[in-house]
């Protein structure tokens, strides 16, 4: 199920604003939706979101790693691997831009997780992990 949303015009900039000032991965965006609102040009709209979205981009807004936090990311982003051969589990986040993924693994290894890796392919960044133990402590907190 997808829940999907369509607001214009003036309540736009107004929910633009006010999500806007919350700390969090889309404050960026939100800030440019907001700025469309006054009059930027569509194009130029286009091209600020597409440097959101390259993979270099080092975002500014990273707001500081709790549970919460991880739980909501991992709610969005994550996925629960169940291997079908042997009893495994697998727990992984990928996004195109690592720069949050960096921040969650040093959290989950600050937090004693220390079996969390961070892999990186050609066209994104996997957060993972494989072991039993670590997986059930991390869905404990989550």
């Amino acid at each position: 199920a997808v829940l999907s949303w369509h607001v214009r015009g003036a309540r736009m900039e107004q929910a633009a604003q006010l999500l806007g000032s919350v700390p969090s991965m889309k404050q960026a965006q939100l800030r440019i939706a907001a700025a469309s609102a006054n009059g930027m040009p569509r194009n130029g709209v286009a091209q600020e979101l597409q440097v959101l979205k390259r993979k270099d981009h080092i975002p500014t807004s990273i707001m500081s790693c709790s549970w919460p936090y991880f739980a909501g990311f991992f709610d969005a982003e994550g996925c629960v691997g169940i291997a079908s051969t042997y009893a495994g589990l697998r727990l992984s986040v990928a996004q195109v831009n690592d720069h949050v993924l960096q921040c969650l693994l040093q959290f989950l290894h600050n937090n004693g997780l220390t079996r969390w890796s961070l892999f990186h392919r050609d066209r994104s960044s996997l957060l993972q992990c494989s072991y039993r133990t670590t997986c059930n402590q991390t869905l404990e907190y989550l």
